[in-house]
């Protein structure tokens, strides 16, 4: 981790070195390690840093970006002026309303220390239990298992200064035999959210389901079906990258464009973002995107 005194000196340096009307400045930093696996055992174990920091300069309407993974002093002065030589090139945007000003960020804790100090061995033993498991009813498990922690931070020329940590943990897995296959999926901030023992057994057990119901082919046409969670959390993803916020509606190429205000999912349905919810995976923040032009 870089740590929160080090990424406001950064913000701050940064900040100081821009001759822009306005400048915001957000860094994110990553240490990822992941371990896949594959015909019942692991084949690789990788682990990455890696932290990025993005300018954004703004004259008047002119808005310009750039982006680096070199904290030195000369890498952050010359990205500085990347960004000012591209907002200076840029046409105006009429839409900008300027950078936030400052205000109140609600704190979330979404930092577990066991996630972070999970070790290549943590990972191996969840994953070996789910190969023996597969391996004893003739059944091959593949998939992949991760922990991670991400720093993020953003601050502006107007005062705004916002830091949260937060680590996650994913475990995704497949588990086949000839007859079938089964999946499971678990994510979460805490490292004991994710039960692997119990993900492979739901996996295996949908595998194994295969062999004792007897599927059968279908003709093509349209049927009724009950979707599991991981079906419907898929859905609501494309959902999302479809044009679930405000910039692809502003540019006319969301699903939501012509249907303000109408009916369009069933009223069974809610869907929200909370970013303050520990149950997922919660940021309190977040960088705006550029406005459509």
């Amino acid at each position: 981790m870089l740590g929160e005194a080090r990424i406001r000196h950064l913000l701050e340096t940064a900040l100081s070195l821009s001759p822009a009307d306005e400048t915001e400045v957000s860094i994110t930093a990553t240490d990822e390690s992941l371990t896949r696996f594959a015909n019942n055992a692991i084949h690789q174990n990788v682990a990455e840093s890696d932290a990025t920091l993005e300018v954004r300069a703004v004259f008047g309407k002119r808005v310009g970006t750039a982006i680096t993974n070199d904290f030195s002093a000369g890498s952050l002065l010359r990205i500085v002026e990347m960004a000012c030589e591209i907002a200076r090139h840029q046409p105006e945007n009429p839409e900008f309303p300027g950078l936030p000003k400052p205000s109140p960020i609600l704190t979330v804790g979404s930092f577990d220390e066991a996630a972070a100090g999970a070790s290549p061995e943590l990972r191996a033993r969840a994953v070996g239990g789910i190969c023996r498991a597969a391996s004893g009813v003739r059944a091959v498990a593949a998939g992949a298992y991760s922990t991670s922690i991400v720093e993020s931070a953003i601050a502006n020329s107007h005062g705004l200064l916002a830091y949260h940590p937060a680590t996650s943990v994913d475990l995704t897995l497949v588990v086949t035999r000839r007859e079938g296959s089964g999946y499971a999926h678990g994510t979460s901030w805490r490292l004991d959210q994710v039960k692997a023992e119990r993900l492979g057994n739901e996996a295996l057990r949908k595998a194994l389901a295969a062999s004792i119901h007897d599927p059968m082919p279908l003709d093509p046409g349209e049927y009724e079906v009950i979707l599991e969670p991981y079906a419907v959390a898929d859905i609501v993803e494309n959902l999302a990258s479809s044009g679930m916020g405000a910039l692809a509606v502003q540019e006319g190429r969301s699903w939501m464009n012509g249907r303000m205000g109408k009916p369009t999912l069933s009223p069974l349905i809610s869907i929200w973002d909370d970013g303050l919810d520990t149950s997922g995976e919660p940021q309190p923040f977040g960088a705006p995107a550029p406005c459509a032009k």
